[in-house]
């Protein structure tokens, strides 16, 4: 599987229709990562637009997740989002659960939403909260992502079985399953699961360093 080779910049990570896809489970006979290897490297396709930004298997509450993007310039950005649904994701093998962002976090910095981009150890956090607490929970999170912008990399709001996708990160294991334990003291938090994954997954192996 070679490296996720972007085709979408920056600029464009804050425009369309986003959707988060947690891979349910694989068709039988075929490995997860076939599946993620085939959404890594699906080609532009004119009658079916769309892009995945961000594919990988993931260790927790799901095997593999996509970050989705699809144009909306029009306001049929979520008839686009089923087409592409319905075929090239099918067509790939993903049997999934959906999530469609409806807002990212903002800082200082700028918008923050959850798996532009990242190095290290990435966390997603699937978050459900009271809702009389939705207010104060989201607050919370964009404070720690602009106070602490390493670690708590970005959040959305979605519509979906839970409320808020956070992504976590780190150089190590530890530091995010650390963030993840602190989580327990926003109030308003009902559950929340994480899935991790390490985001050099599909790098190439490097060279063996030559004997002296």
């Amino acid at each position: 599987m070679t490296a996720k080779k972007k085709k979408t910049e920056p600029s464009d990570w804050y425009t369309g229709l986003h959707a988060f896809v947690f891979l349910d489970h694989a068709p039988e006979g075929m490995r997860t990562r076939d599946i993620v290897g085939t959404l890594r490297d699906l080609p532009e396709d004119p009658d079916t637009p769309g892009t995945i930004i961000f594919a990988s298997e993931f260790v927790g509450a799901y095997p593999a997740f996509a970050h989705v993007r699809v144009p909306d310039d029009d306001g049929k950005g979520l008839r686009r989002l089923q087409h592409f649904i319905a075929g090239p994701l099918w067509n790939a093998g993903a049997r999934c659960k959906y999530a469609t962002e409806t807002k990212v976090a903002i800082t200082d910095d700028g918008k923050k939403g959850a798996k532009r981009g990242s190095p290290g150890i990435i966390g997603l956090v699937q978050i459900k909260v009271k809702r009389s607490k939705a207010d104060h929970v989201w607050s919370e999170l964009e404070s720690r992502i602009q106070e602490h912008p390493s670690t708590y990399v970005g959040a959305s709001m979605v519509d979906g079985d839970f409320d808020i996708l956070l992504q976590l990160g780190g150089p190590t294991l530890e530091d995010v399953q650390n963030a993840a334990m602190d989580l327990g003291s926003v109030g308003g938090i009902v559950r929340s699961e994480t899935a991790l994954t390490d985001g050099s997954l599909y790098d190439p192996d490097p060279e063996p360093e030559p004997e002296p």
